[in-house]
């Protein structure tokens, strides 16, 4: 999806795709052409929908332990580093994504971007991006999600660096999220990849038992509706380590029980899930 933001308004473009936030950046400093020269106008027009930012993605909602911990201190007190960057990097599923957003929710005046889904745009994701940097005075927070999507697209690299040198002269601050440490990523960009390196970078690892068996407590609660330690042991031995998955089984477990009108159960974990 896509997100625009005036000063109260959201605006998304969703395609099936985790897109482009622009989170509160006044129409003076990023107007609305700039994004119509990130996709043709045609498609531009098929993928406008109504959105709102989600103020359940924040840094108090996200559930870690141990060593992620610290990392999530780590990216809410960024603001006060003196660094120009931070890395955040993890395998797929440990909330690298939330954590950007929750940055971009922060207070700062922010701009989150797929990297994957604009250079998946070739020459039109390169021309927005340029029309992006031509316009943003850089001062504010840029956040990167997915920098493996750069792997093959130079040209969206190069804009990126030159995102980097903006923010540095201008004293605004770079957020990037990956799938590897920047050393084993050969395929970089040397400039960006040298820049990155000197800024920060935190690895958030997979979460443990506990921290999965808590986001499933939790997503109870705010639910308001009763999870049994029967469930929870049940689905804590069945499925993957990953939050997305813990998240999605008690989404479909949830609008199941809704509609049968019936507390969630093992049978019906079983049933639902096909555990």
């Amino acid at each position: 999806f896509i997100m625009l933001a005036g000063a109260t308004t959201w605006i998304a473009a969703c395609a099936g795709m985790t897109a482009l936030v622009v989170r509160r950046l006044s129409l003076a400093r990023l107007s609305h052409s700039s994004f119509l020269r990130l996709f043709p106008l045609f498609m531009f027009r098929q993928l406008v929908l109504p959105c709102h930012f989600d103020p359940d993605v924040t840094f108090a909602s996200f559930v870690a332990e141990g060593d992620n911990s610290r990392v999530v201190e780590a990216v809410a007190s960024f603001g006060s580093s003196a660094a120009v960057s931070l890395y955040l990097w993890g395998e797929s599923g440990v909330g690298k994504s939330h954590l950007l957003r929750a940055y971009a929710g922060s207070g700062s005046e922010a701009v989150f971007l797929d990297l994957s889904q604009v250079a998946s745009l070739g020459a039109s994701g390169e021309e927005g991006l340029a029309g992006f940097v031509s316009e943003f005075g850089g001062d504010g927070v840029v956040l990167f999600d997915g920098l493996e999507g750069l792997c093959g697209a130079r040209l969206v690299a190069a804009v990126v660096f030159h995102i980097y040198n903006r923010l540095k002269v201008a004293g605004g601050r770079l957020v990037v999220s990956g799938s590897g440490p920047l050393a084993g990523l050969d395929w970089l960009l040397p400039d960006l990849r040298s820049r990155l390196m000197a800024g920060l970078s935190f690895e958030l690892r997979p979460p443990g038992d506990g921290v999965l068996r808590a986001i499933l407590l939790k997503l109870a609660r705010d639910r308001q509706v009763r999870l049994s330690d029967a469930v929870v042991d049940y689905l804590m031995v069945r499925l993957p380590r990953r939050v997305v998955d813990v998240v999605a089984a008690f989404e479909s477990l949830d609008k199941a029980a809704l509609v049968e009108k019936k507390p969630m159960t093992v049978p019906m974990a079983k049933r639902v899930l096909n555990l």
